[in-house]
């Protein structure tokens, strides 16, 4: 494997990676919306009682599940795209490399137009068929 698609993994892993570190705030919630300052909260060790209950249908789950996993294409696509202008960047004359760089774009570009008709059409029939719209 050579050393600039090594590089490349390495970016898109570490891009995930951060992408996905969430930072977990608990707090009181009441049903009216007060928020508990830090002095009245609940100890450490226990979970706050938040008053409130959402559950989720079968398809709103389907439906996170296929966004994230089209946000996640879309990053590596977008990641693509990148690669390959830097390579197109740094062809330095060499025609051969440019235009496989060139091919590359003109494919990502595609990709990012399916991947943009995917996530529209996933959610048209996703608020369709919840009533959303």
């Amino acid at each position: 494997m050579s050393t600039k698609i090594k590089i490349f993994l390495n970016i898109i892993i570490l891009s995930i990676i951060l992408l996905s570190l969430n930072v977990i705030t608990i707090s009181y919630v009441n049903a009216d919306g007060y928020v508990a300052p830090d002095a009245e909260r609940i100890g450490a060790t226990t979970l706050p009682n938040t008053d409130v209950y959402q559950s989720t249908s079968l398809i709103e789950t389907i439906e996170i599940f296929i966004n994230w996993v089209l946000g996640f294409l879309g990053i590596i696509v977008f990641s693509m795209f990148l690669f390959s202008g830097f390579e197109y960047a740094t062809a330095g004359g060499d025609e051969g490399k440019a235009k496989k760089s060139i091919e590359r774009i003109q494919n990502t570009v595609i990709g990012m137009i399916i991947l943009f008709f995917a996530f529209v059409s996933t959610n048209l029939i996703v608020g369709l068929s919840l009533g959303r719209i």
